[in-house]
C-alpha cells in the first residue's frame, strides 16, 4: 500500500512538471565575423549558405563575382562566375531583385542586360531587344514587363524564349507598375499633378489585359503605391502610398491596403503621415499584421476589420521593446525583431508562432552605429545578419528550440481576439481563441474607464468563444456613439484588451 502511494505521488510530481514545461525557441549567436570583401547584395537559397554577389566594371567588360559563407563561418574565395566583354564602356547599375527563388541582376552596359542566377548558381544572360527601357517588373517565372522610355509603350520579354511581345500603347504619362502578386501586375497611367485621364489595367501571367475600375481615397497616390507584404487575407495586401508636396518641399504618404476583387481594385487609406512612419510590415494569423511605428519608436500590431485597421495588442505583443530597428518574417513559423539603441547591447527577438512565445537574446555588436543598412537572411534554422556600411560585418545565428520549466517572455493563454464588424452600428461579435478550454468574460469600458457592460460565456469552457455586444449598457440603454475598450478575462487570469468603435 505504501509503495502504491509513493508511486502515485511520483506520478503526480511528474505530471505537474510536464504541465509546467514550455517549448521555447531562442536565437543563439554562433559566429561574429568581420568581412574583408566588399559586396553589392547578399541572399540565401536552399543550401544553408549565405551568397555574396558583386558586379565589377572595367574598361571593356563587367564581371559577376560570387562567394559564400557557411553556417560554421567558413568563407569561400570570390570567383568570377560570369564575364561580358564589349567595346563600349557606358555603364550603370546594378540592380538586384529576388523573385520566385531566382536572383535577377539588371545592368546597363551600353545595352540593357539581365543576369538570372538560380539556386545552383547557374547564370543566364539576356540582352533586351530595346535600349533605354524604363522600370520593369517580374511576372511569373522568367517574364518581365517593361516600357520603352521614348514612347512609354509596354512590352513583355520572355527570358526563356528570348521573345519580346508588344502589350499596349501609351495612355498618357509614364506607366507605373505595382506587382500585386506573382501572377498579376497592376499598370497605372497618370501623374499626381495631372490626375485625369486615369487609365488602369491588370496584366496576368497569361498576358491577358483587363481594364479595371479603381476606388481609392486619393487618386494622385496611385503613382507611388508599393506593396509591402504578401496578402494578410484573401486578396488583401498591405500597401504604402506616397506623394510629394512641392509647396512644403516634403514627402507625405498614407498607410493602407489594396484589395483585389474580381476586376476591381479597392484602395483604402489608414492615415496620412510622413511617408516612412510605418515600415517592416509583417502579416501573421488572420487579418493581423505587425510593423515598426517610427513616429512613436515602437513595434505595433494592427487588425484589419473589413473596413479599416485598428490597433491590436494580441500576439506578438512587442510594446516592451523600445527603439525597434527591424521586423522580418523568416518563415511560416518564425519572425525576427531587432530592437535597442545604436549603443550596445542590441536585442534580437525570436517570435515563435507555433509555440506562441517571444524570447530575446542580447549580445554586443561591432560598430553598432553603422548597421543602418543591416540585412536579415534566413534559411532553415540559420539566420545571417550582415551590414555593409563603412564597417562590413556578419553575425551568424541559429534558432534553437528547447524545453524549459520557466515561462518565455510571452506565452499567452489567449491566442487571438477579434471583433467584426468594427466599426459597427447595431451588433458586433467579439471572437476569442484560447490555448486551452476555459470560461471567460468580456468587460466593456468607455474612455473614462467606466464599466458599460459585461458579457459572459455562461460557464461554458471552450477553445473558441463568440460573444455579441448589441451596443447597449448594463441597464439595456443604447450606448453613446464613440470608442470603447473591451477586456477579455479568463479563469486562469489571462487578460487582453481591444477597441470597439460604435457609430450612430
Amino acid at each position: 500500500m505504501t509503495r502504491l502511494l509513493l508511486l502515485l505521488l511520483l506520478l503526480c510530481i511528474l505530471s505537474c512538471n510536464i504541465i509546467t514545461l514550455h517549448a521555447i525557441s531562442r536565437i543563439n549567436l554562433i559566429h561574429s565575423l568581420a568581412l574583408t570583401e566588399d559586396y553589392d547584395y547578399v541572399t540565401t537559397f536552399s543550401d544553408s549558405l549565405l551568397h555574396f554577389f558583386r558586379i565589377d566594371f572595367a574598361f571593356d567588360r563587367f564581371a559577376l563575382i560570387h562567394w559564400t559563407c557557411s553556417p560554421s563561418g567558413l568563407m569561400s574565395q570570390p570567383q568570377q562566375i560570369f564575364t561580358y566583354y564589349t567595346t563600349q564602356n557606358h555603364y550603370s547599375g546594378p540592380g538586384y531583385t529576388k523573385h520566385l527563388g531566382k536572383l535577377y541582376i539588371n545592368i546597363t552596359y551600353w545595352q540593357e542586360h539581365m543576369l538570372s542566377v538560380d539556386s545552383t548558381i547557374n547564370v543566364q544572360h539576356y540582352i533586351y531587344p530595346r535600349t533605354e527601357w524604363g522600370y520593369c517588373v517580374h511576372l511569373g517565372t522568367d517574364r518581365i514587363i517593361y516600357n520603352h522610355l521614348s514612347s512609354s509603350e509596354i512590352y513583355s520579354f520572355n527570358m526563356t524564349t528570348n521573345v519580346e511581345e508588344f502589350l499596349m500603347s501609351n495612355y498618357g504619362g509614364y506607366p507605373n507598375y505595382i506587382p500585386i502578386d506573382n501572377n498579376h501586375v497592376f499598370v497605372h497611367f497618370g501623374n499626381w499633378y495631372n490626375v485625369t485621364p486615369q487609365y488602369n489595367f491588370l496584366i496576368d501571367d497569361q498576358l491577358s489585359i483587363t481594364n479595371i475600375t479603381v476606388q481609392y481615397a486619393f487618386q494622385d497616390l496611385m503613382d507611388y503605391i508599393q506593396i509591402q507584404t504578401q496578402p494578410i487575407s484573401n486578396n488583401t495586401y498591405i500597401a504604402l502610398f506616397g506623394f510629394y508636396d512641392p509647396s512644403w518641399d516634403e514627402y507625405y504618404g498614407c498607410f493602407g491596403f489594396i484589395r483585389l476583387v474580381n476586376d476591381y481594385l479597392y484602395c483604402t487609406m489608414l492615415w496620412l503621415s510622413e511617408i516612412w512612419d510605418y515600415t517592416y510590415m509583417v502579416p501573421y494569423m488572420n487579418d493581423i499584421f505587425s510593423c515598426v511605428d517610427n513616429n512613436e519608436n515602437l513595434f505595433k500590431n494592427y487588425l484589419y476589420t473589413g473596413s479599416g485597421f485598428i490597433e491590436d495588442n494580441g500576439f506578438p505583443n512587442l510594446l516592451s521593446y523600445t527603439n525597434p530597428f527591424s521586423l522580418t518574417r523568416l518563415s511560416t513559423r518564425y519572425a525576427l525583431g531587432i530592437a535597442g539603441t545604436n549603443n550596445n547591447p542590441r536585442k534580437f527577438i525570436c517570435i515563435d508562432y507555433q509555440n506562441q512565445s517571444i524570447t530575446d537574446t542580447t549580445f554586443i555588436m561591432i560598430d553598432a552605429s553603422n548597421i543602418g543598412v543591416g540585412v536579415t537572411n534566413a534559411v532553415g534554422d540559420i539566420i545571417y545578419y550582415s551590414y555593409n556600411n563603412g564597417t562590413r560585418h556578419l553575425y551568424i545565428m541559429k534558432i534553437a528550440e528547447f524545453v524549459s520549466n520557466s515561462n518565455p517572455t510571452y506565452s499567452p493563454a489567449i491566442l487571438s481576439n477579434t471583433a467584426y464588424p468594427n466599426p459597427f452600428n447595431n451588433n458586433t461579435t467579439i471572437k476569442i481563441e484560447l490555448k486551452q478550454p476555459e470560461t471567460l468574460k468580456v468587460s466593456i469600458y468607455n474612455l473614462k474607464g467606466q464599466l458599460v457592460k459585461t458579457l459572459s460565456s455562461n460557464a461554458k469552457a471552450a477553445l473558441s468563444h463568440e460573444l455579441i455586444w448589441d451596443g447597449t449598457t448594463k441597464n439595456n440603454n443604447k450606448a453613446s456613439a464613440g470608442l470603447y475598450i473591451y477586456k477579455v478575462s479568463t479563469k486562469s487570469s489571462a487578460n487582453i484588451t481591444g477597441k470597439l468603435l460604435l457609430q450612430k
